[in-house]
């Protein structure tokens, strides 16, 4: 074979070389991925579309936009993930001991109070890469709409109690400003005792119950207008994103665009 044959084939080989590489890499994670499979806590009452089954189980065949997005993560970005489910009171109580890496839906209030870590934007936490927002809002029974959203106007309070999930931000924001409450299991548990009259109000995003037949058949209204909004995050615990920046902000950026198909807002994903 001649120097040119030669030279020839060892290109051609170099050029294939090169693309089989290229494919390789283009397969691989966008980043190493941690040695252990990423534990995300979850919360353990069902929340409407979002959320589904109870306890430490999840509904199947449906188990809701987070648990389905984050196992579109877990292929798109090929690292392995471990979902749990606990009471938020024990999830926040324990977060801390390294029992889960991340926290979802974290609302962002509730993820600076404790310390967690959000996606940044300069200084502030970048709203680009929620995964949700909703409105917290006061939900009472169409009878009493009238009465009940008079009272809450003119006040800027709810007249009667109120029906909140232990460990949430709207359990805080109602101990914060002296509301008298009742602790409810799960939001669908909470419209319940709503309408056999054992609470006045129930508190809750709104987002949880937009898919629930009370809502959608009217018998159950939102008080206007709502108490506050809220941002929701994958939020991560401080030594876990030490340790794995590149890892974070990838997942970050996938998680969001796995969420695109469900939101109206449709933000850009960029970290």
């Amino acid at each position: 074979m001649s120097t040119r044959h030669r030279m020839r084939g060892l290109l051609v080989t170099l050029v294939i070389a090169v693309a089989t590489l290229g494919r390789a890499h283009a397969s691989e994670p966008p980043q190493p991925c941690p040695p252990h499979p990423v534990r995300i806590g979850l919360p353990d009452f069902p929340a409407g579309e979002f959320l589904k089954g109870k306890g430490d189980r999840f509904a199947d065949p449906d188990p809701g936009h987070l648990v389905r997005e984050l196992r579109e993560v877990e292929q798109r970005i090929g690292c392995r993930f471990e979902l749990v489910r606990r009471p938020m009171v024990r999830m926040i109580r324990d977060a801390s001991s390294g029992s889960v890496d991340l926290v979802t839906p974290a609302p962002e209030t509730l993820a600076q109070a404790q310390g967690w870590v959000l996606p940044r934007a300069g200084a502030r936490t970048n709203l680009q890469m929620a995964i949700g927002h909703s409105p917290l809002s006061l939900f009472v029974v169409r009878a009493r709409q009238e009465e009940l959203g008079a009272a809450w106007v003119a006040e800027g309070q709810p007249k009667g109690t109120v029906g909140v999930v232990a460990g949430t931000v709207p359990a805080d924001h109602a101990k914060a400003k002296g509301w008298p409450t009742q602790t409810i299991q799960d939001f669908d548990k909470g419209l319940t005792m709503l309408m056999l009259q054992r609470v006045d109000h129930v508190f809750v995003p709104a987002i949880s119950l937009q898919d629930n037949d009370r809502i959608r058949q009217g018998e159950v209204v939102a008080l206007e207008p709502p108490v506050m909004s809220v941002a929701y995050f994958h939020a991560a615990l401080p030594p876990f994103a030490q340790r794995h920046p590149d890892f974070l902000r990838a997942f970050w950026r996938a998680a969001c665009q796995a969420s695109l198909p469900r939101r109206i807002d449709k933000p850009t994903c960029k970290p």
